[in-house]
């Protein structure tokens, strides 16, 4: 911003050489008068024990009237410029904002006013050019405050990236394998101005939108977005306040929010969180949007080395090996019902909508093949983690292709289907007593269109009586009675 031209009948090169000349024999005296109303207006520039601090507030003073008596000379004289430069960073650099250092130019652009008031009363000049003068005055303070404000801009550019550094830096202290000492990150964490919380919860975001548009973060939450495996550390993450943010911030990334702990186990709260969104993407937890790894502890901990789980799957569900898929899913799926449920088959017919009687029939199946597995308590935990990491990994299966049709309607039909398909032995048995003809009888598609009890209810018993002898036995009467009906039809 430059110097507004003077304006007078007078010679304009003449009355800067004589401001100029009168400014410059009074500069001293008009610094100190600066000096003394900065002071006295503005407290934080009040320091009358401190010669240094009075020196460097004098140096400023005098640049500034020296920059100004440069303009009146036409000098091109910019060391003001970088001296107020160098104030702003100062004043960044001492937590101040820019009010105090503007209000002080301020004052000294009134001082310096009242000497050119009396300059154009000795001089006899018109009001046009002491508005001139003003007008130059006005405008180099606005030169002033703004290489002051350029300054403080940039050191606190500085700062801003450093303090980020310096945070950054915490973060790995915090989430490092070993732990850091507790010594260290109390250092790192006053460098960076964070207070180190009673307890905290790390934050695992999948890549690729975060690197693009990162989330708008509250300051008390580290960040390092720029990492490969970017991450957060929130503190006191049982808060309803960072509840809040966790859910609002983040719901448009896919995130994983491991459970609390104290500051020396953050690592273990960030390794759960990874683990947790490396599951949810490979279909083994459910995950979109925020995962919160408090709702999935026993999956987290069932599959923390997933080699030794594939020994317990192998070594707890050997006895299912030799049965088809379609036979040992329904098998599987009845022992973990039942093993949750604590035993009760009742709960585990309404659990999978099945009728008690099939449920109890695949119970005893399972009983004769794994016999007193089932009744140990330590092998019934250890087939609890089997099964369910057999479950895991048959969703992970079906998740890329769904089928079709939804697989209620198959469990509904179950009782009347699979009792051939998966219960071999007990199909067995019927064949040696001879007591279910089901193949053979021509009146098997009648009964499975009316209920089994519909003809005993419906027909008069003296219908039979009057077709068969009165000593024909109840067997026979069974076969011949569906014949009955489309008689009756054909009348």
């Amino acid at each position: 911003m430059g110097t507004a031209p003077l304006s007078t009948a007078v010679p304009v090169g003449r009355i800067l050489q004589r401001a100029a000349a009168n400014l410059r024999a009074d500069i001293d005296k008009v610094a100190e008068d600066t000096m003394d109303a900065i002071g006295a207006s503005i407290p934080e520039y009040a320091r009358p024990a401190d010669e240094t601090y009075r020196r460097t507030l004098r140096a400023g003073v005098e640049q500034a009237l020296y920059g100004f008596l440069g303009i009146l000379e036409k000098r091109d004289d910019t060391t003001w410029r970088d001296v107020y430069r160098a104030i702003g960073v100062g004043e960044m650099r001492e937590g101040r904002s820019l009010d105090a250092l503007q209000a002080a130019i301020r004052i000294g652009a009134r001082i310096g006013l009242r000497h050119f008031v009396e300059f154009a009363e000795s001089e006899s000049l018109t009001a046009t050019t002491v508005g001139s003068l003003a007008d130059a005055i006005w405008a180099h303070v606005d030169d002033l405050a703004d290489a002051a404000t350029d300054g403080y801009a940039e050191a606190r550019a500085a700062e801003v990236g450093e303090l980020d550094r310096r945070r950054r830096r915490l973060l790995d202290l915090l989430v490092a394998d070993p732990p850091a000492a507790e010594e260290a990150i109390g250092a790192a964490a006053a460098a960076a101005r964070w207070q180190v919380p009673r307890r905290l919860a790390a934050i695992a975001l999948a890549p690729g939108e975060v690197h693009a548009t990162p989330p708008m973060l509250p300051p008390d939450v580290l960040a390092d977005l720029n990492r490969v495996q970017p991450a957060l550390i929130v503190p006191d993450p049982k808060s309803p306040a960072q509840i809040r943010l966790m859910v609002n911030c983040l719901r448009r990334f896919q995130v994983a929010v491991g459970p609390a702990v104290p500051p020396g186990a953050a690592g273990d709260s960030l390794r759960w969180a990874r683990r947790a969104l490396d599951l949810a993407g490979r279909g083994l937890i459910a995950g979109d949007g925020v995962i919160w790894c408090d709702d999935h502890l026993a999956t987290l901990t069932i599959f923390q080395d997933e080699a030794l789980l594939a020994v317990v799957v192998e070594r707890r569900l050997g006895p299912l090996t030799g049965f088809r898929e379609n036979q040992r899913e329904p098998l599987a799926d009845t022992l973990l019902s039942w093993l949750q449920h604590n035993m009760n088959a009742n709960a585990v017919a309404a659990d999978l909508h099945l009728h008690p009687q099939t449920v109890r029939r695949r119970l005893r199946q399972l009983d004769r093949l794994f016999g007193d597995q089932i009744h140990d308590s330590d092998a019934r935990f250890e087939l609890e983690i089997a099964l369910r990491a057999e479950r895991a990994g048959r969703v992970r299966k079906a998740q890329p292709t769904k089928p079709a049709e939804p697989p209620q309607p198959v469990r509904q039909a179950e009782p009347a289907q699979r009792t051939r398909q998966t219960d071999p032995a007990q199909r067995t048995h019927r064949a040696e007593q001879a007591v279910a003809p089901r193949h053979t009888e021509p009146a098997e598609a009648p009964r499975r269109t009316e209920p089994a009890v519909a003809p005993r209810r419906t027909e008069p018993a003296v219908a039979p009586r009057r077709a068969e002898p009165a000593v024909a036995p109840r067997r026979a009467d069974r076969v011949t009675r569906p014949a009955v009906p489309g008689v009756r039809r054909a009348r």
